[in-house]
């Protein structure tokens, strides 16, 4: 919900779906706490963040509209 409402206010892009991101956190957690119990520190909170910092960005592929610059 909090991810929904922050991209109506146009502050997170459309992609990754909230759902994914959801998953990507919390399997994450689960998977230090359960398989591995290495710890959950700053290193992995930086490490979640620059991840999906990342994937939020356009690819080098995506097309860039200049209006009427041609």
């Amino acid at each position: 919900m909090v991810l929904d409402r922050a991209r109506t206010r146009g502050d997170l892009p459309p992609r990754p779906a909230a759902s994914t991101v959801l998953d990507i956190v919390f399997g994450t957690l689960w998977y230090r706490l359960l398989a591995t119990r290495r710890p959950m520190g700053d290193d992995l909170v930086e490490d979640l963040t620059a991840t999906l910092t990342q994937a939020a960005q356009p690819s080098a592929n995506t097309a860039i509209d200049l209006g009427d610059e041609q």
